[in-house]
């Protein structure tokens, strides 16, 4: 049986920004494999116990996405079928959770069939962000005048070079933002990841933005370009009560990858 290294390619598990704390934990963790066959792997807590139940999204680079649940022992199991140049394998779940697996290709040695295992080495270094991020980016005129509390969410390609190659929008804040989010989203600048002999590698981060109450950061007389500490005590939305302002404390829906497109960076 032969082995040959994975593409690397992280997720890193960051929800960045100033997160609702209801949201503190939320994350995405997981890891690329490539090729064509059967992927399995588990799913576990920082201890070794097995996690059932956890949806494990699985993303190749061609064909269809797929969505599998750990069963009772924390396993999981799915056929890539055109599973292209890499596939991504993740989930939403804290720091405590670990989630593993590989990919069985069947190749041919000669005459002879074999099974070709593509594991996954996670980066040494994750990627870490030279932008802000408590910046609140430009107000629309729509959002000026309507006065909403809303969030955009971003799954980020960031290269080897620190800079965000393309992107999806996993939650759209409306209200003619969306545009705003992704032109400056491409501004962002990171320290790329790094393998474990240093070489700057390419990694997926998720981002996001939010935008208070344009009608609320104004009455506070608070600067319109930061996420002010006071946002923090803003209770969420659906919390109840008759307050005239609720935070937006949403989090990224990452089933929408299967659906949204990716924005390629724009060329100079």
């Amino acid at each position: 049986m032969r082995t040959s290294p994975a593409l690397h390619r992280a997720l890193l598990c960051a929800l960045l920004g100033l997160a609702a704390p209801a949201a503190a934990d939320e994350r995405i963790t997981g890891f690329t494999t490539h090729g064509s066959g059967e992927l399995s792997g588990t799913v576990t807590a920082r201890d070794g116990k097995p996690l059932a139940g956890v949806t494990v999204n699985i993303a190749p680079s061609s064909g269809a996405r797929q969505q599998v649940v750990t069963d009772v022992h924390g396993r999981y199991r799915a056929e890539v079928k055109d599973g292209g140049a890499y596939t991504l394998v993740f989930i939403k779940a804290s720091d405590a959770v670990r989630l593993s697996g590989q990919i069985s290709v069947p190749t041919h040695v000669d005459e002879y069939e074999a099974i070709e295992i593509h594991e996954t080495v996670a980066p040494a270094v994750m990627p870490r962000p030279l932008s802000s991020t408590s910046s609140i980016p430009e107000y629309s005129d729509a959002a000026k005048q309507r006065g909403p509390w809303t969030r955009a969410h971003l799954l980020l390609d960031v290269d080897d070079r620190g800079l965000v190659a393309r992107l999806k929008l996993l939650g759209k804040p409306g209200y003619d933002l969306d545009r705003i989010a992704t032109r400056d989203a491409f501004k962002l600048r990171f320290e790329p990841a790094r393998d474990r002999v240093g070489r700057p590698i390419s990694a997926m981060v998720l981002w996001s933005y939010e935008w208070p109450s344009f009608w609320w950061i104004t009455e506070q007389k608070l600067p319109v370009d930061r996420l002010p500490s006071e946002a923090l005590k803003i209770p969420c939305k659906g919390a109840g009560g008759t307050l005239r302002y609720y935070r937006d404390c949403s989090t990224a829906d990452l089933t929408r990858d299967a659906v949204e497109p990716w924005i390629e960076r724009p060329r100079k």
